[in-house]
């Protein structure tokens, strides 16, 4: 599926396990920074420990269900314990991983 006219769905599907109002906690049962580290490719590998993210994450938002439809989360900032603050509110359920690439952001234009 196509959220957007930048961003696609990557294959790899997982579930929020754990999350707090804008905290993303856990995801498929792991700290969500390290499973957002993989997904992006190893982009906030040197982040894990904490610090923001925005520049790093900005080409790998989530799709996250909200009242019964898809709504893009980006990842604000690596906090504590491995737990990822994000721009909006995260819910414990089904997400998508998605990805743009630069070819598409101008290609857009």
């Amino acid at each position: 599926f196509l959220l957007s006219h930048l961003y696609g769905a990557m294959e790899r599907k997982a579930k929020v396990t754990k999350a707090t109002g804008r905290h993303l906690v856990e995801i498929d049962g792991r700290p969500a920074a390290e499973v957002l580290d993989e997904v992006s490719g190893g982009a906030i590998g040197d982040r894990l420990g904490g610090g923001p993210v925005l520049h790093e994450m900005a080409r790998f938002p989530l799709a996250i269900q909200h009242r019964n439809h898809l709504r893009l989360v980006h990842a604000r900032a690596v906090v504590e314990n491995g737990q990822v603050e994000c721009f909006g509110p995260v819910t414990v359920g089904e997400v998508s991983f998605l990805h743009s690439k630069a070819s598409d952001v101008t290609g857009a234009a």
